[in-house]
């Protein structure tokens, strides 16, 4: 794909991109903001969103309202509320919202600070 620009008719400069738009959605591995070394029922500051840490060897955790990590289902990636899904897992919207996979669709938890 070639995409030429052209600036007040004068230049014009043709761009090669290197990289091609993905249409695979993040997963668990390039979850934005999630915070590293979460312990088990330890201290964390609850927030609207990016709620989500992991431990060192991987396991996904979310920072309750009550302001503790408690284990969550695998973090699979980013996903779209309303969207289907299957199993027990959990995704993060593109902005930030915990979301689990409840009756085969992305949703909010029942414990995820809104």
């Amino acid at each position: 794909m070639t995409v030429v620009f052209a600036l007040c008719g004068f230049i014009a400069a043709a761009i090669t991109p290197t990289e091609q738009a993905t249409a695979s959605p993040c997963n668990g591995d390039c979850v934005p903001n999630v915070t590293h070394n979460a312990v088990p029922n330890g201290p964390c500051l609850p927030r609207t969103r990016y709620d989500f840490g992991a431990d060192p060897v991987g396991n996904t955790f979310i920072c309750l309202s009550a302001g503790a990590w408690a284990a969550a289902p695998p973090l699979v990636g980013v996903r779209t509320m309303g969207t289907r899904c299957s199993g027990q897992l959990s995704a993060q919207s593109p902005d930030g919202i915990a979301m689990l996979c409840e009756d085969g669709v992305w949703s909010w938890g029942p414990d995820i600070p809104r």
